[in-house]
């Protein structure tokens, strides 16, 4: 159910979507700020709409407030070693 951001606004949901989904790492608001090229008058806006793609289950919060994509790896896993061979 996408909803415009702003009326007449260039900041758009689609827009913040695209941006965490391609980003290699997730992002805090500062570097998704920076990516999207809005100052400090649209954060507000930004914030809002990271608040419904979350609640939408279109991105997850995960360490340190950064926000990826669910479904992603973590950034820390614990694994347990069962057997070492030439490989």
């Amino acid at each position: 159910m996408p909803r415009a951001s702003r009326d007449g606004g260039k900041l758009t949901r689609d827009k913040v979507l695209a941006a965490i989904t391609a980003s290699p790492v997730p992002l805090g608001k500062r570097e998704l700020s920076r990516a999207l090229g809005i100052g400090a008058e649209e954060r507000g806006a930004l914030r809002g709409l990271i608040a419904e793609l979350e609640r939408d289950g279109l991105i997850e919060r995960g360490r340190g407030r950064r926000f990826a994509p669910p479904g992603g790896l973590p950034e820390v896993a614990i694994l347990e070693i069962t057997r070492i061979d030439r490989d």
